[in-house]
């Protein structure tokens, strides 16, 4: 039981610092603190390495904590399962090839900055995007999300453990997407809420959007 509530605590921990520094409120405050200039350069890199870290911390946390298997399923299954978190994975990539990889980590905003050049984009220096409606964004409203709760479902490794992780990785996804369609509501109004009408939220449908 120890283990199990040490466990809970680590990933607890983990949701507060990868979550706090997204929220509006945590960017607000930095602006603030120290000035639009300093959060437009360097706030999203420095989430990025806290992001980093705090994986790294948790990942550590779960594979130092005593494990005890639950149950194991036949070969055949578990190679089923393992090509369908493949697939799963590749799906997830696909939504994330819509976003500059640089200004996502934060890189793009420290090079303007090294180069002399003038911040821009919203409060983390990220440049706003066309709203997102086809290929797998047709299909489902978060792809990313989507796959990511798709691969800790399908792990074909059922110990203590796992279920515990697998259990919160679940929870913080949806959570997550939740969260994030209310930031998107905010930015695109009515054009998001009719996608919302037309595309499920997680379970994607086999065939795309027609909204343009």
């Amino acid at each position: 039981m120890k283990e199990i509530v040490w466990l809970t605590g680590a990933l607890l921990g983990f949701a507060i610092v990868h979550s706090l520094p997204a929220t509006g409120a945590c960017k607000r405050w930095a602006v603030r603190a120290w000035g639009a200039k300093w959060a437009a350069t360097w706030y999203r890199f420095t989430y990025s390495l806290v992001s980093v870290a705090s994986t790294a911390a948790v990942a550590a946390a779960v594979w130092t904590v005593p494990d005890v298997t639950i149950f194991s399923l036949p070969a055949w299954l578990k190679t089923v399962l393992t090509i369908l978190q493949g697939a799963s994975l590749l799906f997830a990539a696909a939504g994330f090839r819509v976003f500059r990889a640089g200004e996502f980590l934060g890189l793009t905003q420290v090079r303007r900055h090294l180069r002399g050049e003038n911040a821009s984009g919203d409060a983390e220096g990220i440049r706003e995007l066309p709203l997102q409606r086809r290929g797998v964004y047709g299909m489902v409203r978060h792809p990313m999300y989507s796959g990511a709760i798709a691969i800790f479902l399908l792990s074909p490794t059922f110990t203590r453990t796992w279920l515990v992780v697998r259990i919160f990785a679940v929870i913080y996804f949806v959570v997550g997407a939740l969260i994030e369609e209310r930031r998107l509501l905010s930015l695109y109004g009515d054009r998001y809420r009719q996608y919302m009408n037309e595309v499920p939220r997680f379970i994607p449908r086999l065939r795309t959007s027609r909204l343009s």
